[in-house]
């Protein structure tokens, strides 16, 4: 592992003489990634990323690899704000890239998608994860309020045509 620039952020061997580059979350993720021979990998050097590592975004062709939480969508928006992304990976749902296997990490660069339709499918889908969200919360404060278990919403919907108002 090499360090680039005056805030030493953690590279694979020769990354300014790559054509394209992989940014990944932190120092961990960059280890995993050189032992299973990928060595074209930077990392974004903590909660924001480091004006070196902005610049050379803008020289290359970036790939930004993610975890697969939260996070790692929020890292997207906060990349791209900054600079310019080429393409977005994220590891499976739930796990981290410094934690994934050789075919894992593969398999997820294999699914890149372009940064633009990244953040099209994640607005788009917006409004569905919101209800999921809502629905289940509301499920599990019924749950716990009225000790009662499994789904509130269960079945399947019921109606009955009536003749008159009454």
């Amino acid at each position: 592992i090499e360090e680039l620039g005056a805030e030493k952020i953690p590279c694979g061997p020769n990354i300014m003489g790559e054509e394209s580059i992989i940014v990944v979350e932190g120092r961990a993720d960059v280890l995993n990634l050189l032992r299973n021979g990928i060595k074209n990998v930077i990392a974004m050097g903590g909660a924001k990323p480091t004006q070196t590592l902005i610049s050379i975004c803008k020289q290359k062709e970036v790939l930004l690899f993610v975890d697969g939480d939260r996070g790692g969508d929020l890292n997207v928006r906060k990349m791209m704000d900054l600079t310019r992304v080429d393409f977005v990976a994220k590891a499976p749902e739930g796990k981290e890239v410094e934690e994934l296997a050789r075919k894992e990490i593969i398999m997820a660069l294999r699914k890149k998608m372009k940064a633009e339709d990244f953040l099209k499918e994640k607005t788009e889908s917006g409004i569905t994860m919101f209800l999921h969200r809502l629905t289940t919360s509301y499920s599990t404060y019924f749950n716990k309020k009225y000790e009662h278990s499994g789904s509130v919403f269960q079945g399947k919907f019921k109606s009955e045509h009536k003749k008159d108002d009454r």
